[in-house]
């Protein structure tokens, strides 16, 4: 099922819509809507659970212990530095900070400088 920021019988209620005649057409419209917003803002609203990979040294605009996150991230379970052909090494919960400190949603993790973690 897509993430959907409206539901249908709401959507009917509201609309005044009786039966089930127009319930494919009020699915598109939450559906064109729903992604709509993702565009304008730029940003999903719906959590999901996922991996991701991101290659080091960044490319832009960032110093080797920050690193900037392209979607919003509201917590982190594992952090994992892995050099090439080497076995990943988690980074300890207490090595690194999420970033900006008011989150979530947080636009990045820094490598506390007091430790002795590393991106790799």
């Amino acid at each position: 099922m897509p993430n959907l920021y409206a539901g249908r019988n709401a959507i009917k209620r509201v609309a005044g819509i009786k039966g089930s005649d127009s319930d494919v057409a009020v699915d598109r419209n939450i559906e064109a809507a729903s992604r709509q917003i993702d565009r304008i803002t730029r940003r999903r609203f719906i959590p999901r659970t996922q991996t991701r990979l991101f290659r080091w040294p960044p490319q832009e605009r960032s110093r080797s212990w920050v690193l900037w996150l392209d979607e919003d991230l509201l917590s982190l379970t594992t952090l994992q530095a892995k050099a090439q052909d080497a076995t990943p090494t988690t980074i300890a919960a207490a090595d690194y900070f999420l970033e900006p400190n008011t989150g979530p949603p947080y636009n990045r993790i820094e490598i506390d400088l007091s430790s002795t973690a590393a991106f790799e």
